[in-house]
């Protein structure tokens, strides 16, 4: 019956457009399939800088009184198209309380940057009361995020003759945006509903553009994205050469500058599974079958306390109307197994508190475990701050690379005429960082004068250079009268030590850890030796994961951690402190013997501090655990404080506090 019924379908309809510049057919015959038909649009003789709206409605051709069956919306926006002068002039638009005006202009090709200058304006007899106005700027790219440019500004501006009679309210506002050449720009302006005076003011927008070209050198122009031009250099290369043009006016005082503060490091995943998700709310709308979630775990090792790093997975974060998948998220975990952070779609900067061991568990979800298996070795992009930029010699020869036979330092910008080129090589010979390795990827800007934006720079870490410094001066003072075959033994013995000290840390096992350092302990000559095994033993004590779940044979497990965290943070602490509190007599050290006291000095305050950090949280945590004791009922739990009083917390805080002050 219902295919005799999509049989008998048929329906005629009339097409009425609502505005003359489309143009449609008069009729259309619609079956149970459809049917097509074509519109023609007109904008030629709409108005430019506008949006223009219309509609195609159709009606029944038997009963045109039941009003449209359907309607096609039609929406036309027609930007101003900018002259040679690069320079657009809105003219003084007058504001009521409330009023919306929208301007769409047509950026050039090869723009980066639009300078929106606001002025009073003094033609009329108006209100001397400043004028609230919000400046909403906005460029629609296909598939990208609509923040990538944006501006949203909310000015004060004063009339002319109020600010002449003493106001602080400038009568005149620059806004500059950075924007991507041949992509509409929409410039809103809105007086704010509570200015309840009429106020006239004349826009202009400007735009400046240097942009780089293809030079067929070391430096690729990076043209696949309209939105984020910029430079990629190789920096295995001693020299990078480029070509900058300037496509949209002449540019003056071209003064390039290059700076790298960031750097970002790429991780492949530990573990990959592909899971069906069994929540109801995870179920197919239309298919009825269970969404599939991919989870990628990667590990991440931090140096340093207090790191700051952004995660970027760029198949699938910084998207939701554009994305192929359902949803991204990302949860960061520490060594105790802690939550830090979790993102979803979009990634943001986070800190990492404490030196150690992080997990980066990414979903991501899909319909189709089948299209989810091609990121089952996608890398995550980490990127860091380095601790200082880096700045990177710009010269305009491959001559000044080498030998600096222009003054950089004094040279005050050059011009460059519309359609200009002009060539700039990257001097990459700089020192890398110790933080970064071969293959990460170098990160910051390119600036080429004081009006265009800011380009996008980055260059991949080169290969290591070999060190030809000389090796670090032993603290232990250079015997002479030791023969040959005694010091290569020494030296044999020593770094077989510091292999040694390294796998303290390195040890999973707990029975491992602590034969191994008994075996350092014993066989150390000095305090300094001991004082090294017992420092590595302490970090690796302090950084062991805590036990999950949360039971009460766990918890106090936890409780008997932290206090042989106490006792051995307090031998470590006796054992430096009386060479810690000599670091000060060596701030001046001028002779070798003067220099190695004022390091040994420095070593025994570095371990002085960590154990009274360790001896911190270990208190902390006697003092503030509790255990969860399970009961014969599942629905109850009964929270008992762990008894600490054997732990003689008191005199521990007290130790601390003294040790505290003789560092201070």
């Amino acid at each position: 019956q219902e295919n005799e019924l999509k049989f008998d379908f048929e329906q005629r309809v009339l097409l009425v457009p609502s505005v003359s510049w489309v143009q449609v057919p008069n009729a259309l015959y619609v079956s149970s399939i459809g049917n097509t038909f074509t519109a023609r649009v007109d904008p030629t003789q709409l108005e430019p800088g506008r949006l223009h709206t219309a509609a195609i409605d159709a009606y029944d051709s038997g009963c045109v009184d039941r009003g449209p069956i359907f309607s096609v919306p039609i929406t036309v926006t027609k930007p101003l198209t900018v002259d040679a002068s690069a320079c657009v002039e809105l003219g003084t638009i007058r504001f009521r309380p409330a009023d919306i005006a929208r301007h769409f202009i047509g950026v050039p090709a090869g723009a980066t940057c639009a300078e929106i200058t606001m002025e009073a304006d003094n033609s009329i007899s108006q209100a001397v009361a400043p004028s609230l106005i919000y400046l909403h700027c906005l460029q629609l790219a296909p598939e990208s995020r609509f923040r990538k440019h944006w501006l949203l500004q909310r000015v004060s501006i004063g009339h002319k003759t109020f600010g002449s009679g003493g106001s602080t309210s400038p009568t005149k506002h620059r806004s500059v945006m950075p924007v991507a050449g041949g992509v509409t720009l929409e410039v809103c302006l809105a007086q704010y509903w509570n200015q309840l005076d009429m106020h006239d003011v004349k826009v202009t927008v400007k735009f400046n553009g240097l942009v780089p070209v293809s030079s067929g050198g070391s430096a690729f122009a990076n043209t696949s994205s309209v939105l984020e031009p910029g430079l990629m250099l190789n920096g295995n290369h001693l020299v990078a050469r480029t070509e900058v043009m300037s496509l949209v006016r002449p540019e003056y005082f071209v003064k390039p500058s290059a700076s790298l503060d960031r750097f970002q490091r790429a991780l492949r995943p530990n573990k990959a599974t592909i899971f069906p998700l069994s929540a109801e709310r995870d179920t197919h709308l239309l298919t009825g079958t269970a969404i599939q979630c991919l989870e990628l775990e990667y590990r991440l090792d931090t140096s340093k306390d207090k790191t700051y790093v952004r995660f970027f997975m760029p198949a699938v974060d910084t998207q939701i109307y554009e994305a192929w998948a359902d949803n991204f998220a990302l949860s960061v975990f520490d060594a105790n197994k802690r939550r830090v952070a979790t993102q979803i779609n979009y990634t943001s900067s986070l800190e990492l508190p404490r030196q150690g061991e992080y997990l980066i568990r990414a979903h991501i979800r899909h319909r189709s475990a089948k299209d989810l298996e091609a990121l089952k070795d996608a890398p995550l992009l980490i990127e860091f701050t380095l601790a200082s930029s880096i700045t990177l010699p710009v010269e305009y020869s491959l001559a000044s690379v080498f030998t600096n036979t222009v003054d950089s330092s004094t040279y005050r910008g050059g011009f460059l005429p519309k359609g200009g080129r002009a060539a700039l090589f990257f001097n990459l010979s700089k020192k890398m960082p110790s933080e970064v390795a071969p293959g990460d990827i170098l990160r910051g800007s390119l600036t080429l004068n004081n009006v265009t934006a800011k380009l996008r720079l980055e260059m991949i870490v080169p290969a290591k250079i070999k060190s030809t410094e000389e090796p670090e001066k032993s603290l232990v003072p250079e015997n002479h009268d030791e023969s040959p075959a005694a010091r290569e033994q020494r030296e044999l013995e020593e770094e077989l030590r510091r292999v040694r000290l390294s796998w303290v840390g390195k040890a999973k096992e707990a029975s491992v850890r602590d034969a191994l350092v008994a075996e350092l302990t014993s066989s150390s000559s000095d305090n300094e030796q001991r004082a090294e095994a017992l420092a590595a033993h302490l970090k690796a004590l302090d950084a062991a994961p805590s036990s999950l779940p949360w039971t009460e044979a766990a918890h106090l497990a936890e409780a008997g951690h932290a206090q042989r965290i106490l006792e051995l943070a307090g031998e470590l602490s006796e054992l430096v402190r009386p060479l810690a509190l000599t670091a000060r007599l060596y701030e001046s050290a001028e002779s070798d013997e003067e220099k190695r006291e004022k390091k040994r000095a420095e070593q025994a305050r570095s371990h002085m501090q960590a154990a009274l950090q360790s001896r911190c949280r270990a208190l902390a945590a006697l003092t503030t655990f509790t255990s969860c004791s399970a009961s014969a009922s599942e629905d109850s739990a009964e929270f008992v404080h762990v008894d600490s009083s054997n732990a003689d917390v008191s005199a521990h805080l007290r130790d601390y506090e003294k040790a505290a002050a003789e560092m201070r």
